[in-house]
């Protein structure tokens, strides 16, 4: 090990998108770290106190304290909110070049869909709904009750950060807007010489 400490910070629009993509970039990082011996070692993520949601001056305020103590910080928006990202890079100046956006096409809860096997471990799963090919997941239309007509009666919720720990990353891989995370978060990774 090079001795170098990845600390990332993540502050996403609401706790279903925390459950789920908490996990998520935890793994995805791990990967990374696994595919670079000695590039780095991966600290836990650091959870934001506010949403991307809330007031504009409470956000800009909690991305700078992320800036300060992390080496990366993961802001996520829906696609509605996209625009957000690139302010709080522009208003953080220099450091903004250490944000990295996740924007999914539509919603979060779309990655959830890419994967059959990632509902392994929920009994009782419906999986007729799900598109068959991980980049389709991005042209359902409602992401969010396709997800509730294959867990049944089951609470989203309830099940978000298991998907989390349970999707393939390989699957992942294929939604577009998961590459484009992907490779912006490699990219950042490689300026500040963790990869």
């Amino acid at each position: 090990m090079s001795g170098k400490y990845l600390v990332v910070g993540l502050m996403t629009e609401g706790l279903s998108d925390e459950l789920l993509l908490g996990q998520v970039i935890s793994r995805q990082l791990r990967e990374l770290s696994f595919e670079h011996p000695g590039g780095f070692a991966l600290g836990d993520l650091v959870m934001a106190s506010v949403r991307t949601v809330d007031p504009g001056d409470r956000v800009q305020a909690e991305v700078t304290e992320l800036l300060d103590c992390c080496d990366v910080v993961v802001v996520h928006c829906d696609h509605r909110e996209r625009g957000k990202i690139d302010a709080f890079r522009s208003h953080a100046g220099e450091a903004g070049r250490r944000i990295v956006g996740i924007a999914p096409r539509k919603e979060t809860e779309a990655w959830a869909l890419c994967d059959p096997e990632g509902f392994r471990r929920i009994p009782r799963t419906d999986l007729t709904a799900l598109p068959g090919k991980a980049r389709e997941v991005e042209s359902v239309l409602d992401p969010k009750t396709t997800l509730k007509t294959v867990l049944g009666a089951r609470d989203p919720m309830t099940v978000l950060r298991q998907l989390g720990i349970d999707l393939r990353l390989d699957r992942l891989a294929g939604v577009p807007a998961y590459q484009a995370w992907l490779a912006q978060l490699k990219n950042v990774l490689k300026e500040l010489h963790f990869l």
